[in-house]
C-alpha cells in the first residue's frame, strides 16, 4: 500500500511483470539487431558501390540501380558486427516468439513454424542456401564473388590503373557447383532438423505456469514428463467437495470433477437412517437412496492440454443438522462410483454453531498444519477469502488447482468423517492479476 499498490502485494502495477516486462525487451533488442544489420548492409552497399564506381564498372545507362558486383562479401569489422547482430536478433526473436507461445497467446505450432521459417531466412541471409539447394536440385550454379588481385591492388594504390587488354572484371564470379545428392539430402536434413527441433521446443515449453505462494514455475513438457494428473486415468471422480446452498439447514452442492465425460452423471444421497455404514455400496443398495441428476461443463479453456468436466448437483429438502451420505459418478456405470462420504447440514434457529474462515492458501506446508487444526475443531463450514490456488488466471495452471483442492478434500475431515464444506471467494490471485492480461 505504502508503494502505491491498489489492493495487497500483486495487484495492478505489478500485473505485466511476468509478461510484459520480458516480451518488451525481447522486442527491443530484436528491433535494434534489426536497424544494425539493415544498417551495417547499407553501409557495406555504400562502400561498394563506391570501390566499384572507382574501376569504371558502372555506367549511367545501366539498368541497374547497383552494379552487378556491389553483393560483395563484407570483411573487417562491418563483417563481425553484421554477423553478430544477425545472430543475436535471431535470438531475441527466437525467445520473443517462445515466450508469446508459452503463455498460449499463439498455438505452439505457430511459433514452431515462424521460428523454422525464420531461422531457414537467416540462413538465405548469411549462407544463399535458396540459391545453393536450386543449383542442386535443378542442376544450375550460383555464382559467388571473389576478390581478384587487381581490386586489392587498387584498393592500396588508388593510382593503379586496370589493364585495358585484361578480360577479366573486377570482382569476377566463380562457378560453384555443389553435389546434387548430397546437398538435397543434407539441406533436407537440415530443414528436418529445424522443423523438429523448433516443434519440440515450442511445444515443450508452451502453456507455461508461474505460480506464488510458493513460487513455482512449470511447462506443458515438464507436466507431461511427470505425468501426475490423475483425471486422466481414473474413471471414478478425481475430486469431491460440498458447498452449501442459500440455506445451507436444507442444501448442498455437490461438485466432483472427472477427465472422461459421464453419460448421465448423479448424486446418490441418504440420511444416516438408510446407511449400513459400508465405505463402499454396492449398486442394489443405492438404488434406495435419493438421486439427484448433475449438471456439467467442460472446461474449455484447458481442452488443449487436458479433458476435465466439472459436475455439480443440488440436493434440497434435506433435514436441518442431520448427517447425510452422498456416492457420486455415472449412472449405470459402478466403475465410476466414489467413495461414501458424509455432510452435516446448518441448524435453521438460534442453535449456535462454528465456522473457520481465512486466505490465501497456496500450497505451503502451513497449510496441511493449519487444515489438521482446524478440522479438529469441526467446525460446519470453511470460508475462504480469496487466493486459494494462486493460479493467476493461467489455464497452464490447472494443476495447482487439482493440487489445492486435493489438499482440502484430504484434510477437511472431522475427527468423526464429516466433510467440510467450503464457502469461497474469488481473489485477485484467481482473476490473473499476475500476468494474464487478456483476461
Amino acid at each position: 500500500q505504502r508503494m502505491g499498490f491498489a489492493s495487497g502485494y500483486y495487484s495492478v502495477p505489478y500485473r505485466g511483470l511476468y509478461f510484459l516486462a520480458p516480451f518488451s525487451v525481447g522486442m527491443f533488442f530484436t528491433c535494434l539487431s534489426l536497424v544494425m544489420v539493415v544498417t551495417l548492409y547499407c553501409v557495406h552497399r555504400s562502400f561498394t558501390v563506391k570501390r566499384l564506381m572507382s574501376f569504371s564498372t558502372w555506367t549511367a545507362d545501366d539498368p541497374s540501380f547497383f552494379p552487378k558486383n556491389a553483393d560483395a562479401p563484407m570483411s573487417g569489422v562491418l563483417w563481425i558486427f553484421f554477423n553478430f547482430f544477425v545472430f543475436f536478433g535471431s535470438c531475441c526473436f527466437v525467445f520473443v516468439l517462445l515466450f508469446i507461445s508459452m503463455f498460449d497467446y499463439i498455438p505452439f505450432y505457430v511459433a514452431g513454424l515462424l521460428e523454422c521459417i525464420f531461422m531457414v531466412l537467416v540462413g538465405q541471409l548469411r549462407w544463399n542456401w535458396f540459391q545453393h539447394a536450386r543449383a542442386a536440385i535443378w542442376g544450375t550454379t550460383v555464382t559467388s564473388y571473389v576478390e581478384n588481385d587487381e581490386e586489392l591492388t587498387s584498393m592500396t594504390n588508388p593510382e593503379y590503373q586496370r589493364p585495358e587488354e585484361s578480360d577479366d572484371e573486377v570482382g569476377s564470379t566463380v562457378t560453384v557447383s555443389p553435389s546434387s545428392l548430397s546437398f538435397i539430402i543434407l539441406y533436407t536434413i537440415l530443414v528436418i532438423c529445424f522443423l523438429v527441433f523448433t516443434f519440440s521446443l515450442t511445444w515443450f515449453m508452451s502453456s507455461a505456469c508461474i505460480t506464488l505462494n510458493p513460487n513455482s514455475f512449470s511447462t506443458l513438457g515438464i507436466r507431461r514428463l511427470l505425468n501426475d494428473d490423475p483425471c486422466e486415468t481414473d474413471l471414478w471422480p478425481c475430486h469431491v467437495y460440498v458447498t452449501f446452498g442459500n440455506q445451507m439447514a436444507t442444501e448442498i452442492i455437490v461438485h466432483f470433477h472427472s477427465g472422461i465425460k459421464y453419460e448421465q452423471p448423479v448424486i446418490w444421497i441418504t440420511s444416516s437412517k438408510n446407511y449400513s455404514g459400508n465405505e463402499t455400496i454396492s449398486a442394489h443398495e443405492i438404488e434406495t437412496w435419493q438421486q439427484h441428476k448433475a449438471g456439467v461443463y467442460r472446461m474449455s479453456e484447458i481442452s488443449h492440454l487436458t479433458e476435465r468436466y466439472v459436475y455439480y448437483a443440488r440436493a434440497a429438502g434435506l433435514t436441518p443438522q442431520e448427517t447425510y451420505y452422498f456416492v457420486v459418478g455415472d449412472e449405470g456405470y459402478h466403475k465410476t462410483y466414489s467413495k461414501v462420504k458424509k455432510v452435516r447440514t446448518g441448524p435453521d434457529d438460534d442453535t449456535e454453531f462454528s465456522f473457520a474462515i481465512g486466505g490465501d492458501v497456496g500450497l505451503t506446508a502451513n497449510v496441511q498444519t493449519m487444515l489438521k487444526t482446524l478440522s479438529m475443531l469441526e467446525p460446519l463450514f470453511f470460508g475462504i477469502g480469496g487466493n486459494i490456488a494462486f493460479a493467476s488466471g493461467i489455464p497452464g495452471c490447472y494443476r495447482r488447482w487439482d493440487a489445492v483442492l486435493d489438499w482440502l478434500e484430504e484434510g477437511l475431515v472431522t475427527p468423526t468423517g464429516h466433510t467440510i464444506p467450503i464457502i469461497t471467494a474469488i481473489g485477485n490471485n484467481e482473476a490473473g492479476s499476475c500476468c494474464c492480461l487478456h483476461e
